[in-house]
């Protein structure tokens, strides 16, 4: 299961930092120090991207700037979810209405869902410009774009829905302090939950997304590849200009997808293995101290990963693409202006 599950018991402890064991300090130093910097360089990246492929879009209307701006949307949406509500229990601020815990975990798994269709349908796009580059015009229109985005959109909806029914918060009846609490609306459910939608998440947010994108980048790395030994073979030496500019366009053509593609699959991949055998590595954790230490860590670094993916993808997309930070430094540039123009005005 590649989206969170959450823990009947609250991670959270009365007890100060420097009271706790050295797992339990560095658990809580994952909740309130790198959920917040995760947080905030997230939101700056994926604030950056929708600036940044507005202005793309209003000059080319292309469908890739589509699906950047809707996984920009859904990353963005899934760091002030999840990740907010950790970094408020590890406060001690624990909140426990269960019209916001539905919202919560039906959010969470939304668009834990929809970031890896969208960047599946990425990547597929990318390599069917170069299997067939004189087609993907009329196959991956604007249009098309949009009316994908909308179908998966209301799909993984309606997959989702049941979490706005079964999961809930039930308080224990001997207190008013959410420490321990039931998450699940009855015993049925819960069967559910673990053992039937938990293989149903991981078959839509990491096993079919996995293979897809495996495939999909093999195609780019192949057809890349071919394509650079072929200019080679037609450029002469007089046109070593012209070979350098091709080999520069058909890399930063491809690159970008292929270690954003790599990203995903190296900070989800870990938490989807731990949550397939979660039953197993906590096995001895109610009598054992050090092994519930040892899973809230695992838990919390595995997770903070997890929202690592929501987070990299703008940094990713300068790192790897000339044209991207070429289009960053225009944006910063354009609101420079602007600003200054404002100044000037008042």
């Amino acid at each position: 299961m590649l989206t969170p599950g959450i823990p009947n018991c609250s991670q959270v402890s009365d007890m100060l930092v420097f009271d706790l064991t050295p797992m339990r300090q560095a658990t809580m130093l994952v909740w309130l120090v790198g959920m917040p910097v995760i947080m905030v360089l997230g939101t700056f990246g994926n604030i950056m991207i929708l600036l940044i492929q507005r202005r793309e879009y209003s000059s080319s209307h292309s469908s890739m700037s589509i699906l950047f701006t809707c996984l920009a949307i859904s990353d963005l949406t899934s760091l002030w979810f999840d990740p907010l509500f950790w970094w408020l229990e590890a406060l001690d601020v624990f909140i426990y209405y269960s019209f916001l815990w539905k919202i919560r975990m039906f959010v969470i798994y939304l668009t834990g869902h929809t970031s890896a269709s969208i960047l599946v349908t990425m990547t597929t796009q990318k390599a069917v410009s170069i299997l067939w580059p004189h087609r993907v015009k009329v196959m991956f229109t604007a249009r098309i774009a949009k009316n994908l985005m909308c179908g998966g959109l209301v799909f993984f909806l309606l997959i989702n829905s049941h979490l706005l029914y079964g999961v809930t918060v039930i308080l224990p009846t001997n207190t008013s302090t959410p420490r321990c609490f039931d998450m699940y609306v009855s015993s049925e459910y819960a069967e559910f939950f673990n053992n039937v939608w938990g293989w149903v998440d991981t078959f839509f947010s990491s096993l079919v997304p996995v293979l897809l994108l495996l495939v999909a980048n093999s195609v780019l790395i192949r057809k890349v590849g071919q394509s650079l030994q072929e200019a080679r073979k037609r450029f002469s030496t007089g046109n070593a200009d012209r070979l350098r500019s091709r080999e520069k366009k058909t890399s930063s053509m491809t690159v970008t997808l292929i270690a954003t593609s790599v990203t995903f699959l190296l900070l989800t991949s870990p938490y989807s293995v731990y949550f397939v055998f979660r039953e197993r590595l906590f096995a001895g954790a109610d009598k054992d101290t050090d092994i519930a230490d040892a899973n809230d860590l695992a838990f919390a670094v595995l997770h903070l990963l997890w929202i690592g993916n929501n987070s990299v993808t703008f940094y990713l997309y300068c790192l790897t693409g000339a044209k991207y930070r070429e289009n960053f430094f225009k944006a910063r540039l354009s609101e420079q202006s602007q600003e200054a123009n404002r100044r000037e005005i008042h």
